[in-house]
């Protein structure tokens, strides 16, 4: 399936996305599955006016079939409107169906290119040119750049909806015999009136990056989630309703499938900071201080910040060092004091990002990162716990256990560095 749009809306790559950090463990399937599919679904198929999952999933599915084994736009067409899949109008259908399809087709153009570019090392943009290509199309038409031109990044076909245009590959001799002055590889690729021809809105990248929709989906609604918090937005005065990405499950969703786009899967090495490293004996106000202070606080303030995710906002206090039995300080519990300025970082500058949930839906961030201190590596565990809209710090300690360590890599991984 196409990494860009299939209707309005209609983005396959999340799917993908998901699919892929189930089988690589990124995603547990029985949680996958479970509570996040429907959210997953609804994300990753989308078509103006189709609210019913098993209705976006059978499309889906159909259209897969025509591109394995072949069909037409009449015969599918038939299909949907026979068994009540799509009762869409003609035009509605024929977007889904071709652009689905183009979209499949370039990609599957751009793995053979890129298996020949040694021999052809060139590509030609070859567009429709009657009276239904869309101007900047047709001034896209015949031009030339190498395979490896970032132009292409953003150009390769299909640029658009029911875009027709694909690409050709050329060898060095043939670039330069179709290149006159004007054309081929000395052609601008501009409009009539000299501004740049660019692809339809939202069609700017490569189809042979499969991720690459995902990755702007991500980015695109992430930066919809920026100084929320501080707008005003989930509290004080304005309660306006932020977007389902921006808050809850699907923020976690959002960020999970984020980090399974990472390919590592182990953590990077440990980081050598040579943060100041306390004594002990100092009180509890002291190494407060010193931890609150990362954040431009004073021991006994409550600070927000916004996590590495982009996603979650935190709430930063000396609730991490609280024994919340008791009331009293456990900052000086197993020598966590010394190392506050690390933890400290775990919360800024995480490793990992880990989304626990309990049996009883209790939800917990786990922040964890390695260092190396002289020696030795010590690993640094941050938790913050899930209450009402925001995420309460609640422990922070660090051993020098791997072995212990790793039982906490444990969850769903919404972020890594």
């Amino acid at each position: 399936m196409p990494t860009k749009p299939v209707s309005i809306g209609f983005n396959v790559s999340f799917n993908e996305a998901i699919a892929q950090a189930v089988k690589r463990g990124v995603v547990l399937p029985d949680i996958y599955y479970g509570q996040l599919q429907g959210l997953a679904r609804q994300q990753a198929f989308s078509i103006a006016g189709i609210t019913s999952l098993d209705t976006l999933q059978a499309v889906k599915d159909s259209l897969d079939k025509v591109i394995t084994k072949g069909g037409t736009f009449g015969a599918w067409k038939k299909q949907m409107l026979e068994s009540g899949t799509l009762n869409l109008p003609k035009h509605r259908l024929d977007n889904i169906y071709r652009t689905n399809l183009q979209g499949s087709y370039m990609a599957a153009r751009w793995d053979r290119i890129l298996l020949t570019q040694e021999t052809r090392p060139y590509i030609m943009y070859d567009a429709i040119n009657d009276s239904r290509v869309r101007p900047a199309h047709l001034a896209l038409d015949g031009i030339i750049r190498r395979v490896d031109d970032p132009f292409w990044i953003t150009h390769s076909p299909p640029n658009g909806y029911r875009c027709r245009c694909s690409i050709r590959s050329l060898s060095e001799h043939q670039a330069k015999a179709r290149s006159a002055p004007g054309k081929g590889l000395n052609n601008p690729a501009l409009l009539e009136d000299g501004t740049p021809a660019l692809p339809d809105k939202g069609w700017d990248y490569n189809p042979s990056d499969r991720l690459a929709g995902i990755r702007k989906a991500i980015a695109e609604k992430s930066s919809q989630c920026t100084n929320l918090f501080s707008a005003g937005v989930f509290f004080g005065k304005k309660r306006h309703n932020p977007p389902i990405w921006c808050h809850d499950t699907g923020a976690d969703l959002l960020a999970m499938v984020s980090a399974g786009l990472n390919d590592l899967v182990e953590m990077p090495p440990p980081r050598e900071l040579n943060l100041q490293v306390f004594d002990k004996g100092k009180g509890d106000k002291f190494y407060l201080t010193q931890f609150m202070g990362q954040f431009g606080a004073d021991y006994n303030d409550q600070v927000i910040i916004e996590a590495k995710t982009g996603l979650h906002q935190l709430l930063v206090s000396d609730e991490l060092f609280t024994n919340h039995k008791k009331g009293d300080y456990k900052i000086a519990k197993q020598g966590r004091e010394q190392y506050v300025l690390y933890i400290a970082d775990t919360i800024l500058n995480p490793n990992e990002i880990r989304l626990e949930e309990g049996d009883f839906g209790d939800k917990h961030l786990y922040f964890l990162s390695r260092y190396l201190i002289k020696k030795d590596i010590m690993n640094v565990l941050a938790v913050f716990r899930k209450t009402d809209k925001i995420w309460t710090g609640w422990t922070g300690y660090q051993n020098f256990r791997s072995d212990y360590f790793e039982t906490k890599r444990t969850g769903q991984l919404i972020y890594r560095k």
